[in-house]
């Protein structure tokens, strides 16, 4: 059986830098394609009710907020912007007895947080 090879210094790095730009990267196409989003469904905060208005800080102000934190400290980035969209679909339910019916697209925008989140769990940086 072949031994694995281990891999050297230089290659871990450049695949972590790979990762990081992958995720910065996607993650202002996620904010864009949020805010094209909520901006085409005409919600806007100031006459937003208030159930709507926290729901609107979860998502996309806080996973948003989750992916420009995630620029600098990945790990805790990412965790914000998953802890933002966990938040979201918990108030989501708890307002309107139901889930959102676009949840899986909505998550498919979280791609970068979980980019983030590998890239600070494979550098042990915070």
């Amino acid at each position: 059986m072949p031994r694995k090879r281990k891999r050297t210094k230089p290659e871990r790095h450049l695949i972590l830098s790979i990762i990081r730009w992958l995720a910065r990267l996607t993650s202002l196409a996620s904010i864009t394609l949020m805010f094209i989003i909520f901006n085409q469904a005409d919600l806007h905060p100031p006459g937003l009710p208030v159930k709507d208005l926290v729901l609107f800080i979860c998502f996309p102000l806080g996973v948003s907020l989750g992916f420009i934190i995630a620029w600098g400290w990945e790990r805790p980035g990412a965790i914000v912007s998953l802890l933002s969209f966990a938040v979201f679909c918990i108030l989501y339910f708890v307002f309107k007895s139901s889930v959102p019916t676009e949840a899986h697209y909505l998550a498919a925008l979280l791609f970068p947080a979980l980019l983030f989140l590998t890239t600070g769990i494979l550098s042990n940086r915070t």
